[in-house]
């Protein structure tokens, strides 16, 4: 549509530009049919040197018009090929915004894992998938355990800097290909793995929980003492009947579950 637009303008400045040497062109041409002759018969008396002049006359009349037609075509084109380049430049512009709002769109501009809406539509897309072959589906929720209080003790900044850092080990625990991670929100976060047994699922999430044990991130409001992580874990086959948003719930209600049991775990 854009384009569309662009190309119209482009025309129709070319047209104002013909317009505007045909009215030049006949303009000077009836000034001098008018005047020329007049001229030349009050200065010149003698017949055969009229004629004369009078070639001459038409010679000058198609050599100026022929400069002048030249120059406003020039002229014109010029105009087009500046305008049109700026256009270009105006599409090329709108094309890189497009593009950098579409990733600010699908990828969090803290972790670099996918968004919450870049998620919906992946799993509305993996649970259909999974529906049809009737194939296992997991989703793996995960909520960083009183990332509040650690917020309010050490700042925003050491929390975006937490956030970063689970961000980094949850791509190299799922990592496989097909393997979607995304942040949920705030302080939570969302897996969905494709074809994945239950040991394997576990055997991720436990790698997982290693890792970020590791890390050693001091967290004094944490009876844990350091920054830890519940998860909920929703692992089966989907079957025909069942529903995604049901699905999605149940993982949910199984992060509950895990911080009800004290925190620090994963739970189904």
């Amino acid at each position: 549509m854009f384009i569309k637009k662009i190309k119209g303008v482009s025309m129709e400045v070319k047209l104002k530009e013909s317009l505007k040497i045909v009215v030049y062109y006949m303009f000077i041409s009836f000034l001098w049919i008018l005047f020329s002759d007049k001229i030349l018969y009050m200065m010149v008396k003698d017949i055969e040197y009229y004629k004369l002049l009078q070639t001459y006359k038409g010679s000058f009349f198609i050599l100026l018009t022929s400069v002048l037609l030249f120059k406003l075509i020039h002229s014109s084109y010029l105009k087009v090929e500046t305008l049109d380049r700026q256009l270009q430049n105006t599409l090329t512009q709108l094309k890189s915004n497009k593009i950098e709002l579409e990733k600010l769109a699908y990828v969090d501009y803290l972790t670099g894992l996918a968004t919450r809406r870049l998620l919906d539509e992946k799993y509305e897309l993996l649970f259909e998938s999974a529906k049809r072959s009737e194939t296992m589906l997991t989703l793996v929720m995960i909520d960083l355990d009183y990332f509040k209080k650690y917020n309010d003790r050490y700042g925003h900044l050491e929390g975006d800097r937490v956030l970063k850092a689970v961000g980094k080990l949850l791509k190299e625990v799922f990592k496989r290909n097909g393997d979607v991670i995304s942040r949920y929100g705030g302080e939570e976060f969302m897996v969905i793995l494709c074809q994945t047994p239950l040991k394997d699922t576990i055997s991720l999430v436990e790698n997982f929980q290693e890792k970020l044990k590791g890390c050693n991130v001091k967290h004094e409001d944490s009876p844990f003492g350091e920054i830890t992580a519940s998860l909920g874990i929703n692992n089966c086959k989907i079957s025909k009947n069942q529903d995604s948003e049901n699905f999605l719930r149940k993982v949910d209600q199984a992060l509950y579950k895990a911080k009800e049991g004290g925190r620090n775990r994963y739970s189904f």
